[in-house]
């Protein structure tokens, strides 16, 4: 509330996430959060301070309620103070939110951004496919369904079915890639090295020198010593070189080509510790999808693999006794279970832990793992089962219409 210096600077979203992430996370912190900032405000003569103290107490008023024991105290805090610009809202707020779940992440950069000028109008910028854009006004406990339906009603359209809102952001299967999250071969590395070094410096040839020093952008960290620095570049110029007339676009492209054919392409990986399963190692990287969840040994072993792979190629040429199922079957040696959704019973989660059911509930075995990410999990696993849910009660009812 700017009563004491800082010892550094931070944004001010640097400074809600410090406040509130802890809190959405842990329920036997919001009261503190409440209480802490209801006793600065209280016999405050700093102006400056009290007005960043009424914006802290409309964010929090926005993400969770107070305790049943501290609510009354909290209601009698706003109401004696209704001349205040803010207390009426942060009270409307505070009620919203005792109908609702609390929220799993901190304020929003929009929502700091609004209440930082005084306003309690928070809007959102839509774009749509023919390159125009619409500005949205959206509330603390407006969910996505809500905001399809105001584009919907604003647009005269005759339905909301069919129509989705996607989150602009920057690439992320890059990142997933170059952190070894994906199972692939030598031969693929090489390829998509190729491919990312091309978008970097288009058809300049003179940066092949630079090859080695970037190579922790172009090959995945775990991958990085299969292969000395200056086989890597050798490999990397003559799949360059193969295409010679591509463009950088192209090359994009080329490289979603490549990874959207892996089974983990646009999974949300999630490293846990795992508690329940004797014969997995105790850190293990959960992959989550629209098939369901896959679970991965951490360290890829594409090196070890191909070693595999050789030795058995060597034998067989030698023996003709192994059959090519054997061949490859160390390809997926690094999937140590995968899990359709219609196979999880149920799940929970806390915020440090994640647990899920697996066959029924009776007989079913039990997945159990430690993680602060426990939320992400358990929100992406229920927007899937939904999603899925959804689709099969539409074809119900098309079905149903065309026997009528």
């Amino acid at each position: 509330m700017g009563d004491y210096p800082a010892k550094q600077m931070h944004s001010p979203l640097e400074l809600t996430d410090q406040i509130f992430g802890p809190a959405t996370q842990n329920e036997a912190l919001r009261d503190e959060i409440y209480c802490q900032i209801m006793k600065q405000m209280s016999s405050n003569n700093n102006r400056f301070s009290m007005e960043q103290g009424w914006q802290l107490l409309w964010l929090c008023c926005g993400l969770f309620p107070p305790s049943q024991s501290l609510l009354k105290h909290t209601q009698r805090f706003l109401e004696s103070r209704r001349r205040e610009p803010l207390a009426s809202d942060c009270l409307q707020r505070m009620r919203s939110s005792l109908r609702m779940e609390p929220r799993k992440l901190p304020p929003h950069q929009v929502e700091v951004d609004a209440i930082q000028q005084n306003s309690i109008q928070i809007f959102h910028k839509v774009h749509f496919p023919n390159d125009t854009e619409e500005i949205f006004e959206v509330a603390t406990n407006t969910r996505i369904r809500d905001l399809i339906q105001n584009i919907t009603t604003k647009l005269n359209l005759a339905s909301a079915d069919g129509f989705s809102i996607f989150v602009k952001t920057d690439d992320k299967e890059l990142p997933k890639y170059l952190r070894g999250y994906h199972v692939c071969t030598k031969d693929e590395m090489v390829n998509i090295a190729a491919l990312l070094f091309r978008m970097k410096v288009n058809n300049d040839k003179s940066q092949f020198v630079m090859i080695p020093r970037l190579l922790k952008e172009l090959v995945p960290a775990d991958q990085l010593k299969a292969m000395s620095d200056n086989e890597w570049k050798k490999s990397v110029v003559a799949s360059y070189n193969k295409h010679a007339a591509m463009t950088v676009e192209e090359a994009k492209v080329a490289f979603l080509k490549a990874v959207c054919r892996w089974p983990t392409f646009g999974s949300a990986f999630f490293e846990v510790k795992q508690t329940s399963e004797p014969n997995f190692p105790d850190i293990v990287r959960i992959a989550v999808s629209k098939q369901g969840l896959t679970i991965i040994h951490p360290r890829t072993k594409v090196k070890k693999q191909n070693d595999q792979f050789n030795q058995k190629m060597s034998h067989y040429l030698n023996s003709l006794l192994i059959s090519h199922r054997e061949l490859l079957s160390s390809v997926a040696k690094d999937v140590l279970a995968n899990h359709p959704f219609n196979r999880i019973a149920n799940w929970c989660s806390g915020s440090t832990y994640f647990h899920m059911t697996i066959g029924n509930l009776v007989k079913g075995s039990k997945f159990l793992c430690e993680t602060s990410l426990g939320y992400k999990m358990d929100d992406l696993i229920t927007s899937y089962v939904n999603m899925y849910i959804r689709e099969r009660r539409a074809g119900q009812n098309r079905n149903q219409r065309f026997n009528i």
